[in-house]
């Protein structure tokens, strides 16, 4: 277990893309976490050589198993595609997830048309065949893995009613699927991340942290600040829901960026930050 960290606080990871920048290769990347104090790491699919060399793939495994939490998995996929379930990417996801000892795999939201919702807004036309799907596919070949969505940057992400409905046909239909609450891109898509929090808190598996500025119609990652009080919003969620940085980091060198690292890791664990 990390120091400082009691049996009771949640996880605090640190995202690939939060340190491989530049010239920061992933093993730099998993040495700076480690040595910044992170419980655990986040790997992004999309960072990874693929096809994956089965001997790397290996030697990611390993340099995973040093933290004290297992890795999630990050795919830059929705978990639908125009609205229509697809097992075998979604399967394929699963099993890379797996062979690096993963405990959680994000995708990167629902998969719906933001037509699609206007015209359906209650009963998302298609979802609920696919969440029957998806329930009996991580039945069978999930093995303990939680899988969430998150809310991304896309203008559909901001639809609360959506997020609510759907969520609302997997309890239905008993599919165990979670929700990665992305704090700082609600801001992106003009929602307010507490009523978000006191709307689908319930359902929140895991958190990625971090405040979003707009820039020439571009919404940019940035760091979260301190706050003398915990953020509104972690009061919605479940208390062991692990919490991850997401934003850039760079520095002078590796040693200058673990030390900014830990700050942040300090405040997460805290949660006395606002985004």
């Amino acid at each position: 277990m990390q120091q400082g960290r009691s049996t009771t606080d949640p996880a605090i990871y640190v995202t690939a893309n939060t340190l491989m920048t530049g010239a920061v290769t992933l093993d730099d990347a998993l040495q700076i976490a480690k040595e910044a104090g992170a419980d655990g790491f986040e790997l992004r699919r999309e960072l990874l050589p693929l096809p994956l060399p089965p001997a790397l793939g290996e030697h990611i495994r390993l340099q995973l198993q040093q933290f004290s939490s297992p890795p999630v998995y990050s795919l830059p996929r929705s978990i639908f595609t125009d609205g229509s379930f697809e097992r075998e990417p979604l399967l394929h996801g699963l099993g890379e997830a797996r062979s690096f000892g993963c405990r959680l795999v994000k995708f990167s939201s629902i998969g719906v048309d933001p037509a699609q919702a206007s015209q359906h807004p209650g009963d998302l036309a298609g979802i609920l065949a696919g969440l029957r799907e998806l329930r009996a596919l991580l039945e069978s070949e999930a093995n303990g893995l939680v899988v969430t969505v998150e809310n991304d940057q896309s203008a559909v992400s901001g639809d609360l009613q959506l997020w609510e409905s759907f969520f609302e046909q997997a309890r239905a239909v008993e599919c165990p699927i979670g929700m990665t609450f992305d704090l700082g891109n609600w801001t992106c898509v003009g929602s307010d991340p507490i009523q978000a929090a006191q709307r689908l808190g319930q359902y929140v598996a895991y958190v990625h942290a971090k405040a979003v500025e707009r820039k020439d119609g571009q919404c940019i990652s940035q760091p979260f600040r301190m706050a003398s009080a915990p953020h509104p919003a972690l009061a919605y969620f479940p208390p062991d829901a692990p919490r991850a940085i997401e934003f850039p980091l760079a520095g002078e060198n590796h040693e200058a960026v673990s030390a900014t690292l830990r700050t942040y890791i300090l405040w997460l664990r805290s949660g006395n930050f606002v985004s």
